[in-house]
């Protein structure tokens, strides 16, 4: 996940970006203005992570219904050390 802190000149949102991958392999990318003014660089990188979670959750539910589901928990990788500070 990443995410930058509100670079929008017009409204101060933030925007937000994650990538989900299964071996490797890219699956879903997304990119978007958030839905709200973070009030700081760790709010927004927590609020990426979040929506990346939420993606990570779906894939798992589809694969399940798949029946190719993986029965480790997948890692999460966010590039901002602000959260360590959050």
């Amino acid at each position: 996940t990443d995410a930058d802190w509100a670079r929008s000149l017009d409204d101060r949102r933030s925007t937000f970006g994650y990538c989900t991958l299964i071996g490797g392999t890219l699956v879903t990318c997304r990119r978007k203005k958030q839905n709200v003014i973070a009030r700081s660089n760790a709010e927004a990188e927590y609020r990426a992570m979040a929506l990346g979670v939420c993606e990570v959750l779906w894939l798992q539910k589809v694969l399940e219904e798949l029946r190719l589901s993986e029965k480790e928990k997948p890692p999460l990788y966010c590039d901002n050390k602000a959260i360590n500070i959050a």
